[in-house]
């Protein structure tokens, strides 16, 4: 007997072929299975998508008419010289600095 002979049988392997696409299809997510809505589910998407967006728009216009108010304002400040800005600085005799 040499070295090279081995008496030990190689572990036989089974090979099961299943159908994976039978147990998948519940699960597919391109498979259209349309399920009817309950009045519940109904109900709760019409107000989710129909809300009254009129608290929204007052929102919107207050925040514009404060906006307005803040930018009058600043160009106000901006624009506009008081009388002490224009005169020279004088010192305590009446004389220009």
């Amino acid at each position: 007997m040499s070295a090279h002979d081995l008496h030990v049988n190689p572990p036989l392997t089974r090979i099961e072929m299943e159908n994976i696409q039978a147990q998948l299809i519940d699960r597919v997510p391109g498979e259209a299975r349309h399920v009817d809505s309950t009045p519940e589910q109904v109900r709760a998407a019409d107000e989710v998508f129909n809300r009254d967006r009129e608290s929204e728009q007052v929102l919107g216009m207050l925040g514009m008419w404060t906006g307005a108010l803040v930018l009058h304002d600043v160009a106000k400040d901006t624009f506009t010289t008081d009388e002490e800005e224009d005169e020279p600085k004088k010192n305590e005799d009446g004389e220009e600095l």
